[in-house]
């Protein structure tokens, strides 16, 4: 709901500031305008669409008009619009251009496709964003021996999505921005990048081999953090009930 609305709101304010020469078609501000007033007017008029904005996302998600949620509505729509308000929704220097961009190439030998929430276009650079619901950035990809927090989709946004989404920056960096946090969680950009990369090359390694094997165990972090919020757990092959039962389950003991 939150991605529909911020798309659909900051789409329509880019288009409306386009159109009245506000802004480029490269997407910052025409001529000499300044750009902290550009801004500002590219906010107020995001928050101006963010209503019809989310009622037509409501729409799309067929969300039922009942009490329970009339009730939570305007604390949605009011996470939103503290969002759009806040100096993390634009970084100064960059401007949005493209919004939900898909993307598919081969990549670490894999085939891989996804999509960028938004793309912001600067002078020389470039920034992937990423909308999270949650006040903090995701947890991460644990590695072989369910210990650390690799995380997985902000170094995918840049070996993978920017050369297709943004092909004319080669200055890229990506970050989450929390919805109800209303501030950026998580930046990254490509300096340490070979670290990165030698984690999602592993990674892809490991996952070709399962695929032809057809082997997925079940594998959460050592912690098993992962599994406090896992729905799956009654029938799961992991956990302390499985723990507690006999390593030898070979039909042939001599106890059954």
């Amino acid at each position: 709901l939150a991605h529909g609305t911020l798309e659909r709101a900051l789409r329509a304010a880019v288009a409306a500031l386009r159109e009245d020469g506000t802004l480029g078609p490269e997407g910052g501000p025409s001529g000499d305008a300044d750009e902290a007033a550009v801004r500002d007017r590219l906010r107020s008029a995001t928050l101006a669409a963010t209503e019809g904005a989310f009622a037509a996302t409501e729409r799309d998600l067929e969300l039922p008009d009942g009490p329970t949620w009339r009730r939570a509505r305007g604390a949605e729509l009011r996470a939103i619009a503290r969002l759009v308000r806040s100096d993390a929704f634009l970084t100064p220097g960059r401007w949005p251009v493209r919004f939900e961009r898909a993307f598919e190439t081969e990549a670490f030998g894999l085939r891989l496709r996804g999509v960028v929430d938004r793309v912001d276009v600067g002078a020389h650079d470039a920034e992937l964003v990423d909308y999270k619901l949650g006040v903090s950035a995701p947890r991460g990809v644990p590695d072989r021996h369910g210990r650390g927090a690799h995380d997985l989709q902000l170094p995918l946004y840049l070996e993978v999505a920017a050369p297709e989404v943004v092909p004319e920056r080669s200055q890229v960096r990506a970050r989450y921005l929390s919805v109800r946090g209303a501030t950026t969680v998580r930046t990254l950009d490509r300096e340490g990048g070979d670290a990165d990369r030698a984690f999602l090359s592993a990674l892809a390694a490991e996952a070709r081999d399962r695929a032809g094997r057809g082997a997925w165990p079940v594998r959460p972090d050592a912690r098993r953090e992962a599994c406090r919020t896992c729905a799956l757990g009654p029938v799961c092959r992991v956990g302390p009930r499985i723990d507690r039962k006999p390593a030898d389950t070979s039909p042939d003991r001599s106890d059954r």
